[in-house]
């Protein structure tokens, strides 16, 4: 993928979840949004927020696409998107855990 503008992506954690992000300067912002089905998981348990945490991996790479590392202009957009969108997913992937968290204990008493 040719790298002409800067790129940032936003994952959401759920189902049927986007977001829009605002663009970060003047410079044409291309955005992405990749939907994380955390479906069946129990986010409580440490089991599943791992598995959660490898689809959203796996998922801000999919957004993020493909670069060439020896452009170095590209790679860094590339490090800026992956990490944007690794930072969104982890609030929204906490928030997630903390509410299964909160479920489980109140089934418990």
């Amino acid at each position: 993928m040719q790298w002409t503008a800067m790129k940032t992506a936003w994952l959401a954690a759920g189902l049927g979840v986007a977001l829009a992000a605002p663009p970060a300067s003047a410079a044409e912002v291309e955005t992405r949004s990749v939907t994380v089905s955390l479906k069946g998981l129990d986010l409580a348990a440490p089991e599943g927020q791992a598995i959660a945490t490898q689809r959203i991996a796996q998922a801000a790479k999919e957004a993020c696409g493909t670069v060439d590392v020896r452009d170095l202009n590209a790679l860094a957009d590339y490090e800026t998107c992956h990490s944007a969108a690794l930072s969104t997913a982890s609030v929204q992937m906490h928030s997630m855990v903390a509410a299964a968290e909160a479920r489980t204990r109140l089934a418990a008493k």
